[in-house]
């Protein structure tokens, strides 16, 4: 079965040609490089810069539901909720709806922490929603290398 096995994978291997060879040379660099820098290097998402800066401002406040009900998405079915938060800054009191997913609920005297940089009326909450550009900042460790390999490949005609 071993040499069955080494077999295989020699004439597997011999079969690369010399752009295969490079395309994964340049995978496993861009990999090691893309991993070396995140450990040295502390990397912060938008969402994370802007809670660090609020908190170096001091623009933070607890704010308590004061209401809050579930509601239906017309376009798709799944349920959210809603709350409305009230909070106080500089003898000045405001009010602001924020909606979860389905998975959280919400309860009337409820309280969470809202953050602001330059205006307390437009505050933000800690939990981000990640959207599209998150996920491809937070997987491009694993998607540059993978683009390298295929422009290698395609730049070297490999792909015949």
């Amino acid at each position: 079965m071993k040499e069955y096995a080494t077999e295989y994978y020699k004439e597997l291997f011999a079969n690369f040609t010399w752009q295969t060879w490079l395309a994964l040379a340049v995978f496993i660099t861009s990999l090691v490089i893309g991993f070396a820098y995140r450990l040295t290097h502390d990397v912060k998402f938008r969402g994370d810069k802007r809670i660090e800066k609020a908190k170096s401002l001091g623009h933070m406040v607890s704010a308590k539901c004061i209401r809050c009900h579930s509601r239906t998405s017309k376009r798709n079915g799944s349920r959210y909720w809603t709350g409305r938060y009230a909070y106080e800054v500089d003898g000045k009191r405001y009010e602001r709806v924020i909606s979860w997913n389905e998975h959280v609920g919400v309860n009337v005297g409820d309280t969470i922490t809202l953050y602001w940089i330059d205006n307390p009326k437009w505050t933000f909450v800690a939990e981000r929603a990640g959207g599209v550009i998150e996920i491809v900042q937070r997987l491009g460790v694993i998607i540059i290398p993978l683009l390298l390999m295929v422009l290698t490949l395609y730049i070297t005609d490999g792909f015949r």
